[in-house]
């Protein structure tokens, strides 16, 4: 299982994520944070692996979450995805980003 960052270094790459951001995306995606919670995620296009991940974020809207994730799509230098609360799959590659701010601005953000 690829390692997931300690809560404080998670913390503190969300701060830096943050930093990169204009004023408008990063007042909404702090409008919609959450209190980390671990999530487990099962790798759909191997044999099933389990990949621990970091959700930060709820859409309030169609089940969606944030997270950060450094294996499957992490592994491929996208670590930032979206998720399905009611769901264990890593879903499409179309939901993994190289960053925050790609993830913010790919139909998120009016």
């Amino acid at each position: 299982m690829t390692s997931l960052p300690g809560k404080e270094d998670m913390e503190k790459l969300l701060n830096d994520e943050l930093s990169n951001l204009s004023p408008v995306e990063k007042s909404y995606i702090e409008s919609i944070m959450i209190p980390l919670q671990k999530k487990e995620l099962l790798w759909e296009y191997g044999d099933g692996e389990p990949y621990e991940a970091w959700v930060f974020a709820d859409f309030k809207e169609r089940d969606v979450g944030a997270l950060y994730c450094k294996g499957g799509f992490g592994d491929m230098g996208s670590p930032w995805g979206l998720t399905f609360f009611h769901d264990n799959s890593f879903g499409m590659d179309c939901g993994w980003y190289r960053n925050l701010q790609e993830l913010i601005q790919d139909g998120w953000l009016d």
